[in-house]
């Protein structure tokens, strides 16, 4: 009986911990744009900025182009800045909250319900899960997206 339920606990212990694990998408949105030639670079004062606007708590990592990381800082142009929010429903309180969201993700339905909200970042390809993508460059962008649509 004893053995029972020392597996009975392992088994219990190793879903709770997948579970917890596997919440994020951040993995999902890093791989799709190391395939797209970004690499992870360690700040970008833009994210620091953008994190100081609300008070929900973010992950902010920055990616840039691996042409650009050769340039001096000054010349880095083509980041792109993941923000990763422990729900969707921080996502959201954080674009209502922050001017510089808003100004830098448009054309998005941010009048209806919270799940439209989100579907319609999600099928311009500016969200995956629970991880908000924006990328600093025009020129980039559509290929950002279309990176994110797909992971």
């Amino acid at each position: 009986m004893k053995k029972v339920a020392k597996i009975l606990v392992l088994v219990l212990t190793l879903v709770l911990s997948l579970t917890m694990v596997a919440c994020s998408s951040y993995k999902k949105v890093e791989k799709a744009l190391v395939d797209i030639g970004y690499a992870v670079i360690e700040s970008d004062t833009t994210a620091e900025n953008m994190k100081e606007e609300s008070d929900v708590a973010v992950t902010i990592h920055a990616l840039s182009n691996k042409d650009s990381i050769k340039l001096t800082e000054a010349l880095k142009l083509n980041v792109v800045i993941v923000l990763e929010f422990k729900a969707t429903d921080d996502m959201i309180e954080y674009y209502k909250d922050s001017d510089t969201m808003q100004g830098l993700v448009q054309d998005v339905k941010d009048d209806g319900s919270a799940k439209e909200f989100y579907d319609s970042l999600v099928e311009k390809g500016l969200a995956k899960g629970n991880c908000l993508v924006i990328s600093t460059n025009p020129l980039a962008a559509e290929t950002v997206m279309n990176a994110i649509k797909n992971a």
